[in-house]
């Protein structure tokens, strides 16, 4: 990824050849991840409230349910499921007795 900057460091070139593998790679799990279900790709989506910090969605195509959650800072965050997603099943994210569990800016999928 590059820094946004102001200008005129806007304009800077492409660092090709000395890009962040692990960045690179957490954006080819999101594209397979997304490619997986039609509901993640095109569904309906319902933008949900949550604590400041956190951007959660549910995204429908009629047959499938997908739940998502994003922690946005550098820390890390529990919040309980509510009590209409508990019966969700965890695709990718950890959590333990009903609460989930974000480490500093990582999501988490539930799919029904």
């Amino acid at each position: 990824g590059l820094q946004g900057y102001g200008d005129p460091f806007n304009r800077g070139c492409y660092p090709w050849g000395q890009q962040n593998p692990e960045l690179t790679a957490f954006a080819k799990l999101l594209g397979k991840i997304r490619l997986s279900s039609p509901a993640l790709a095109q569904g309906d989506i319902q933008f949900l409230e949550t604590p400041q910090d956190v951007a959660a969605f549910v995204r429908t195509d009629g047959e499938h349910q997908h739940l998502v959650y994003f922690n946005t800072i550098d820390a890390d965050i529990s919040l309980p499921l509510e009590e209409a997603f508990r019966s969700l099943k965890p695709f990718y994210g950890n959590v333990v007795d009903s609460t989930l569990h974000l480490k500093p800016y990582d999501f988490a999928i539930f799919v029904k």
